[in-house]
């Protein structure tokens, strides 16, 4: 496993760091402010909404960036005009990344299943990775060079971006008498070469090829115990030559090769009727059927039908492309697969023949705030909240600065109480909280030190100021940091809907930058940080790593979907509240498959761990970028437990594994992280967190947490019982729950007028405007 260049993140939950308390003032509103009242050197500043950042980074702070502090560019090609992508599984090549003497101008291993790929001078090399490297700190399918595609005698300096589409991408090598342009992607057990000057050829890594067919234009191989075939245009004949296999195009510029999923004719067959389909783009969209409660995802690829030799499949007739589906998909779609599947990281991949399907996605268990139903003592409440409101609402985090990630956990632990407040009719304390949210947030916006945003064109995105875990140098964990910032706007949204309305421009800068939803706005690459193919985001901008790209806190992705999905609801913007529909859906179901193997069917069977702590492109690792501590390595995956945690409920048996394992590793209960544990466990067993509380409620909670939120939403847990994941609502912010044969449906109703609301068993729900309605039965 190749270690992080990014900062460590340091918890040290069990010796709590001592603070220099800071004044809480109050700041005026910006709205009025022009740009010389901001900042002495007007020029460095730009207006966005009543707000304003920077244009260039301060002194001292790094903007993208390789390891030696060099402006890190862009790879593309001359007249490249889309906005330049980070954080995905091929991000390696189009950031050049330096360290010391080391320069790669080509790729690290990039693994967009069930191929791996890895960029050199000559073209690019495939394998398949089919056998897992397992031990007690992860498992990972390497990524060990089997076959070179290429051209013969190219020599290119670097690979170069052509486009990308939303799970695919186009390089390009070229040198001064050769070219190629390769695409490649997520589920494509395909690459296809395009613009090719010179003879086509594949050559394995010092292994002998076996070719065990070869009808001229078109051979079937084995190298390494795997099986490729090579796809020619009519006229071209492979040829074995200098231990591979070539070919003259004969007037042509096209190739393909594709990954067999086993040696037989009838998978020969299948890959030639689909290998002159070739994939130009792709794109997803995705809609919120809201009178079914669930996301429908649509995966679409663009071709263009390349001539194909005699016995080929005609091109003019030529079916659509093969693509290989992961678990989380196939289990959500009615699309019929061909009777192959691929080995992965992430479980089987079955292959479907055509270029697009849809998967249909649950939405559940998605609220503001849980309700008061009378579990916790209004008195303790009180005294827990004084606790917070009589300190210093905004502290430095762990390491001493107020940065965009730790202030961020404030803006959590502030909005997860707002409601708690005005519950228990602290309307004095509810404002106060409020108010500091507003002016906290304001102070991120007036573009003025020592806490602001500043723009880099280059890379077309915002980076908070003081930076932290490399968000600024690398890009990386921009979800993390401003799924906090929404949250507390949305929170804010409920009760101050003018100052949210005065705001938004802002705040929904901040969402474009991590997930654009728009893609005719080129001012943000359109869903930087999510992969939508796969499910999940990814943190690492660069991907200068051998194992692939990677994503630590689930629970942190989590919570950025949750509170776009809230800021849409409340704000009656539609597209932002879908988007995060979108991305909550799709997350539900990767996390619980891949980080928590719900249904014990993704990780290898030697592999003995119940959840992971870093998904990665090549596998998965039982550690955390911070500490090898089991607390950490799950604790992480449950901080923030605010609104996007209660879908962990559908999972009791899962939950339970988890604490029966870290008790088990630990040979005791946690102390870091206990109040996210005791939360968590909450969701199955809620009399038993309630008794560890009462038994020792006298800690220092996490950072982004406090002792009221906890104590509210471990005894509210313990009157409404288990999440009910069969039910679903006619609108977005619902959940239902299940205690003792008795049902509580609770849903948030965000428009101006009553109205009423519809589970799916026929339950009606009588909700108050902005307000959160409950209903038991």
């Amino acid at each position: 496993m190749t270690h992080s260049i990014r900062s460590t993140r340091l918890f040290f939950g069990w010796r709590r760091v001592r603070r220099v308390p800071l004044l809480f003032t109050a700041l005026s509103a910006i709205a009025a402010c022009g740009a010389s009242s901001v900042l002495d050197t007007p020029s460095t500043v730009r207006a966005f909404g009543p707000g304003f950042y920077r244009e260039n980074p301060p002194a001292g702070e790094k903007g993208p960036a390789d390891a030696n502090g060099d402006a890190a560019l862009p790879k593309v090609v001359p007249g490249f005009s889309e906005p330049p992508q980070t954080n995905d599984w091929w991000s390696s090549l189009i950031w050049s990344y330096q360290t010391g003497d080391k320069h790669n101008p080509y790729s690290e291993p990039m693994f967009p299943h069930p191929l791996s790929l890895q960029a050199e001078a000559r073209g690019l090399w495939l394998s398949y990775p089919s056998e897992p490297k397992i031990d007690a700190r992860g498992y990972f399918y390497p990524h060990l060079a089997e076959l070179l595609v290429g051209v013969a005698d190219l020599r290119a300096p670097d690979t170069r971006v052509v486009h990308y589409g939303d799970w695919t991408v186009t390089a390009r090598w070229q040198d001064q008498a050769h070219a190629l342009d390769l695409t490649m992607g997520h589920g494509l057990p395909f690459v296809y070469a395009t613009h090719v000057r010179g003879a086509a050829f594949v050559k394995p890594q010092g292994q002998t090829i076996e070719v065990w067919k070869n009808d001229g234009a078109i051979a079937a191989l084995s190298v390494n115990g795997h099986h490729y075939a090579v796809f020619a245009p009519p006229g071209a004949h492979w040829q074995e030559k200098d231990g591979g296999l070539s070919a003259d195009l004969e007037g042509h510029d096209y190739f393909s090769v594709g990954l067999l999923p086993e040696r037989s004719d009838a998978a020969l067959a299948l890959f030639r009727a689909h290998a002159y389909a070739f994939v130009t783009d792709s794109r997803v969209s995705y809609r919120y059927a809201q009178d079914r409660a669930e996301v429908v995802t649509h995966f679409e690829l663009t071709l263009d039908r390349k001539p194909a030799p005699d016995p080929a499949t005609p091109s003019t007739d030529a079916p659509g492309a093969l693509l290989a589906l992961y678990r989380h998909q196939w289990r959500h779609t009615h699309s019929n697969f061909a009777p192959f599947s691929y080995v992965s990281p992430r479980g089987e991949m079955k292959l479907l023949e055509g270029s697009h399907f849809e998967t249909s996605l649950p939405i559940g268990g998605l609220l503001p705030s849980l309700p008061d139903r009378g579990g916790a003592d209004p008195a303790r409440l009180k005294s827990f909240l004084k606790l917070v409101v009589h300190d210093d609402l905004f502290k430095p985090g762990l390491e001493g600065t107020r940065d965009s990630y730790w202030e961020g956990k404030s803006f959590g632990k502030i909005a997860g109480l707002v409601r708690i407040a005005d519950q228990i009719g602290e309307t004095d304390m509810r404002d106060h909280l409020l108010a500091g949210l507003e002016h906290e947030l304001e102070d991120w916006f007036d573009g003025r030190a020592p806490r602001y945003y500043y723009r880099n064109e280059t890379w077309r995105t915002l980076i908070g100021v003081p930076a932290m875990y490399q968000s600024g140098a690398q890009l990386n964990d921009h979800h993390f940091h401003y799924g906090y910032y929404v949250f507390a706007a949305a929170t804010i949204a409920q009760y101050h809907p003018e100052w949210a309305k005065h705001w938004s421009t802002c705040i929904e800068a901040l969402i474009k930058d991590a997930d654009n939803w728009q893609r005719e706005d080129k001012s943000f690459p359109y869903l930087r940080y999510f992969d939508a193919y796969a499910g999940h985001s990814w943190a690492s901008g660069t991907t200068f790593f051998e194992t692939g790209n990677n994503e630590e806190s689930s629970s942190e992705d989590m919570n950025f979907a949750a509170a776009v999905a809230l800021w849409g609801t409340v704000m009656h913007h539609a597209e932002v509240r879908d988007l995060g529909l979108f991305l909550y859906a799709n997350l539900t179901e990767a996390i619980a498959q891949y980080w928590y193997d719900v249904d014990r069917a993704v990780y290898p069977k030697a592999f003995a761990r119940p959840a992971i702590g870093i998904v990665w492109g090549s596998g998965a690792a039982y550690n955390t970028w911070f500490s090898p501590l089991v607390e950490s390595i799950h604790g992480i995956q449950l901080t923030p437990m605010l609104t996007g945690s209660l879908w962990l409920g559908k999972y009791p048996g899962t939950i339970d594994r988890v604490w029966s394992y870290v008790n088990s590793e630990r040979g005791g209960p946690p102390v870091i992280w206990r109040d996210m544990f005791w939360m968590f466990v909450a969701l199955s067993h809620p009399e038993r967190a309630s008794a560890w509380f009462e038994n020792e409620h006298y800690f220092a909670p996490d950072d982004g947490n406090s002792l009221a939120y906890t104590y509210h939403f471990i005894e509210n847990l313990k009157q409404l019982g288990h999440v009910d994941p069969s039910l679903t609502a006619n609108t977005p912010l619902f959940a239902a729950f299940q205690r003792s044969g008795q049902r509580t449906y609770v849903a948030y109703n965000a428009e101006e007028t009553p109205a009423t609301i519809t589970f799916s068993d026929g339950a009606r729900l009588e909700a108050k405007p902005h307000a959160l309605a409950t209903l038991a039965r």
